[in-house]
């Protein structure tokens, strides 16, 4: 037993009936090496492993993909397809009177800037004054007047 201010004494962390710990190496002094057992029979040296090539990163592409090819919900004249949310909330789409050839002009002239979400971009155009929100596969999911 030791009480405060005392220190452990040597054997203390010893294992029982076993031989004591090995000794410590100074910093700066590789671990000390076993010689080999001379029981064992001494065999061929393994192999040596080559690393595994880690792959680079793939980067988020920053341009959106081209147009689903169906549009349950209407599309532009060029083909672009609404998103449920812009076809179905009157608040995000058609109600809001933007005809869907300024959509098509503003997505094509203006390049894309990633938005808030995941997979969305922003298409401003400043002549007219109109944003597009298009999403990682090039549909429309909002449009409205104003700057983004």
């Amino acid at each position: 037993m030791f009480g405060i201010g005392m220190g452990a004494s040597p054997g203390m962390f010893a294992p029982p009936g076993g031989p004591p710990l090995p000794p410590r190496q100074p910093p700066g002094v590789g671990p000390v090496v076993p010689e080999p057992s001379p029981t064992l029979p001494a065999g061929p040296a393994p192999e040596p492993v080559a690393p595994v090539p880690v792959p680079e990163p793939v980067p988020r592409p920053i341009t959106p993909a081209q147009p689903t090819p169906t549009a349950p919900w209407g599309a532009t004249p060029k083909g672009r397809p609404f998103s449920y949310h812009y076809g179905n909330d009157p608040w995000a789409g058609p109600a809001r009177n933007l005809p869907g050839s300024l959509l098509d002009h503003v997505v094509d002239d203006y390049p894309p800037v990633p938005g808030k979400y995941l997979g969305t971009f922003v298409h401003y155009d400043p002549v007219n004054d109109v944003t597009v929100i298009t999403g990682n596969n090039g549909v429309i999911v909002t449009a409205r007047k104003g700057c983004p």
